[in-house]
């Protein structure tokens, strides 16, 4: 399933989560988000949010740092990390097994980066 969460980065997630279980099945949700910094801060505020330990239920990946763990079901990660993730080929079967959900986070939508 493919979402486009415009404006909402920590509900559709979240909602996500409480629906599919992903923790009881080893799956993961994944949500992009366009800046390193935002998916620091977002997946810090979810895990106080769901009141769970940040960096082991709730994680997230960007450029060299992954602060996630075996037990992670919602990972926010930068778009350039999923791409990265899905399409190297001898990781692709691996996570494309364990993720049960991508939302984009409109992606193709953003405007460019100002100087």
């Amino acid at each position: 399933m493919v979402c486009w969460a415009r404006n909402g980065p920590r509900q559709i997630p979240q909602m996500l989560v409480e629906k599919l279980q992903p923790h009881k099945t080893g799956k993961m949700v994944c949500c992009t988000q366009p800046r390193r910094v935002a998916a620091m801060s977002v997946a810090k505020r979810v895990a106080e949010e769901m009141d769970v330990k940040f960096g082991e239920g709730v994680g997230y990946t960007i450029r060299f740092e992954d602060l996630t763990g075996p037990s992670t079901f919602l990972k926010y990660m930068t778009d350039g990390m999923l791409l990265r993730e899905v399409g190297t080929l001898r990781c692709a079967p691996r996570v494309l097994s364990t993720i049960a959900n991508h939302i984009l986070r409109s992606v193709t939508r953003r405007a460019p980066a100002r100087p």
